[in-house]
């Protein structure tokens, strides 16, 4: 008997819901209404949490450190405010 994804993210102590996107990323994904192909001895499943561990860790340091761009000093005279009115 297969295991589900829930009980397979117990186990890699995560959600179901990123484990189907780690399973998608490693092309595992299925197709609607499918069943995914989960490992079912513990080789397989420590195999597996290796290549988990390393694709979340590279997952959450790009979301832990997004580019923040420059943003113009709201002090500086002028910066980002409009003239005053047009003087005839």
């Amino acid at each position: 008997m297969s295991q589900t994804t829930t009980a397979l993210a117990e186990a890699l102590e995560t959600t179901p819901r990123t484990l189907r996107k780690f399973l998608r990323a490693e092309g595992m994904g299925v197709g609607k209404g499918s069943r995914y192909a989960l490992p079912a001895s513990k080789r397989e499943v420590n195999a597996l949490a290796k290549k988990f561990t390393a694709w979340n860790e590279a997952r959450t340091a790009q979301v832990e450190e997004p580019e923040v761009p420059e943003s113009p000093n709201p002090d500086s005279e002028g910066a980002g405010y409009p003239e005053g009115p047009a003087e005839d």
